[in-house]
């Protein structure tokens, strides 16, 4: 016999979030029996083998009817169904699993769920998933109430992480439909915020997908925050909520709200980059910058150079360019843009031609000396500024991988004498 699945239609999408996800991992776990043992052991920890004749299923019993008569005998005031289960009568196994994404773990649920589906002279185990970043306590309450049931807690990021193991394993890299399911759940859980951790900007099929894109940012910000705020102590603050626009993402690491008050880091996810910025808001001090512009103009272009200078051995730069525009507000906190002058700092003569990131440039003063003249003679306007390190996907391999935090935080440390010149008086 082969491994039975009373799983509905992969189609087939269930009203709760958590019962779509958990579907999901279990439609991609009962394609293989080497999937389903490698999640067993690997993630759950059970160390027992399955056979091939296991039963897997979601919100719907295993069990048959003499497999029933094991079952002990609940009220229906007390009866609770899981969202899955993996059934092995041939080794004895019984595993039942609650998950939750938006919703803690709630102790009478799970204390009625071991009481439920415990079965005499099998190893039961309830395995309880959330987004939870630490074990919660209801697990250790549960542990004590729970008899012949042994209770595992799993994070959601656990599961992900496994599902990124699996498609750099020969178990996907040799099997085109493992390949392509697993490919599709950890895309499925990107979806999803607070299910995934950072592994590289890799959309699905290389197609920008906002949901995917807000998952990616959140991540990204959470994984390089603390290495970040050591460089800037007094980043420590984010926007209350990701900006709800479909065609990027963005976020910032700031000193205070409202953080367009002050200089500030800028994270941007958009459908053919990334780019980290750091921003010079029209709240800003732009006085102390016109005043270092008129006196120490020097200072300013030599800190560009440096900044060149600590991407110039990379196989494949970044493109740093600088941005200012003018805008106006047709209405409250709503901005258009009047006018905007762009450009790639390597097109600026002080830069070192040794140093060039991109050897096709032209180098012209024209582009440098219009910024100045912008930035010292506009007054009375609504006036920005970034200086931006851009990453594309097409050229830039290194964004798809995980090790692409560690140059976020690279980046954002090279920006820090710019950070210092435009805020230090």
């Amino acid at each position: 016999m082969q491994l039975e699945a009373k799983l509905p239609n992969i189609f087939d999408q269930y009203f709760q979030p958590e019962n779509r996800v958990t579907n999901a991992l279990l439609q991609v776990l009962s394609i293989d029996i080497n999937l389903l043992r490698g999640f067993v052991k690997e993630v759950m920890n059970i160390d027992l083998t399955l056979s091939r004749n296991a039963k897997i299923s979601t919100l719907k019993e295993p069990y048959d009817e003499y497999d029933r008569k094991n079952l002990p005998i609940i009220s229906k005031e007390s009866f609770t169904i899981p969202d899955a289960f993996i059934y092995d009568e041939e080794n004895n196994l019984n595993i039942f699993m609650e998950s939750k994404l938006y919703t803690p773990l709630y102790y009478e649920q799970l204390k009625n769920h071991c009481r439920s589906y415990s079965l005499k002279s099998f190893s039961n185990f309830l395995i309880c998933i959330s987004t939870d970043r630490e074990q919660p306590g209801v697990i250790n309450d549960i542990l004590k109430e729970a008899k012949n049931c042994k209770v595992i807690w799993l994070p959601w990021k656990t599961v992900y992480h496994w599902v990124c193991e699996k498609l750099d394993d020969n178990i996907c890299k040799n099997n085109y439909l493992n390949n392509y399911l697993c490919s599709q759940l950890k895309g499925y859980l990107e979806m999803y915020e607070n299910l995934s951790d950072f592994a590289g900007i890799n959309f699905q099929k290389d197609i920008y997908n906002y949901p995917q894109a807000k998952s990616f940012l959140k991540s990204l910000i959470e994984k390089v925050s603390d290495d970040i705020n050591e460089i800037y102590p007094q980043f420590t603050i984010r926007r209350p909520k990701i900006k709800d626009d479909k065609t990027y993402v963005w976020d910032v690491l700031s000193d205070g709200y409202p953080f367009n008050s002050k200089a500030h880091l800028t994270f941007e996810i958009h459908n053919e980059y990334f780019a980290l910025d750091l921003t010079f808001p029209n709240r800003a001090d732009w006085k102390i910058f016109r005043r270092k512009l008129k006196d120490r103009l020097s200072e300013f272009q030599e800190i560009f150079s440096h900044l060149v200078q600590e991407f110039k051995n990379y196989q494949v730069p970044p493109e740093i360019c600088l941005y200012v525009w003018q805008s106006h507000a047709y209405k409250p906190y709503k901005l258009t843009t009047d006018g905007k002058l762009v450009f790639k700092i390597d097109v600026c003569p002080f830069i070192k031609k040794e140093n060039i990131l991109d050897k096709n440039i032209k180098q012209i003063p024209f582009w440098f000396d219009a910024f100045v003249n912008l930035c010292q003679t506009a007054s009375n306007v609504h006036l920005e500024m970034q200086i931006s390190i851009i990453y594309y996907y097409i050229k830039h391999s290194i964004v798809k991988k995980p090790e692409f935090a560690n140059e976020v935080i690279n980046a954002a440390k090279a920006l820090k004498p710019l950070y210092d010149y435009l805020t230090c008086d």
